[in-house]
């Protein structure tokens, strides 16, 4: 009778170790799986990143950032030319610049501090089955007040499927208005005319 009882007891104990390997072996699987796919959809996303944040202060190809001269206003800054993004559209591109004779104030925005710096920023967002649009104001001092205008259309991921619905959505996780007017502000120059002597 004791070997039967061992006997029964091993037979369970066996049952017990293949089916823990068996399900560590299926959550394994589902693991890597998912992890496989994020990983393909932040590369995808990265190269994206990459071209749409480099500054002016690299090298970067003439045919992803421009040069926007303002002759009458005196001032100039650096632009991507493209996202080179698959879900996301610039629709008022390059920024509207506006030079304000005022002390930088933020009274109707939100006051945000952006790699150190000062900005004040306004928004408005447009919603469609579509796509949304976000109008987007930054304001911060220089010389009084400077204020970057422009708008952003994103897709409305929920109208695909799939790959495309994750890699729609991790693209647009990825894109960061703040950096992008933090990147352009770095390039960002005015000319003052100069004084006559008296």
């Amino acid at each position: 009778m004791a070997g039967k009882k061992t006997d029964k007891r091993h037979i369970r104990y066996s049952i017990f170790i293949l089916t823990v390997t068996v399900v560590t072996v299926i959550y394994a699987g589902i693991f890597s799986y998912f992890l496989y796919g994020a990983v393909k959809d932040v590369q995808i996303s990265s190269n994206f990143f990459n071209r749409f944040i480099a500054t002016a202060s690299e090298a970067a190809p003439a045919d992803e950032w421009r040069l926007y001269t303002g002759f009458a206003s005196g001032i100039s800054y650096r632009y991507p030319n493209n996202f080179s993004s698959e879900y996301i559209e610039p629709i008022s591109w390059p920024p509207i610049v506006e030079i304000l004779n005022e002390e930088f104030s933020c009274i109707n925005g939100e006051y945000k501090i952006i790699s150190g710096k000062e900005y004040c920023l306004e928004k408005t967002i447009e919603y469609s089955d579509k796509d949304t649009t976000t109008s987007y104001s930054y304001s911060f001092p220089q010389g009084g007040m400077i204020k970057f205008i422009f708008s952003i259309s994103e897709d409305n991921c929920s109208n695909y499927s799939g790959d495309e619905k994750r890699n729609c959505e991790t693209e647009q996780a990825f894109f960061d208005p703040d950096l992008l007017m933090a990147n352009m502000r770095e390039t960002f120059t005015i000319e003052t005319a100069p004084v006559a002597a008296p």
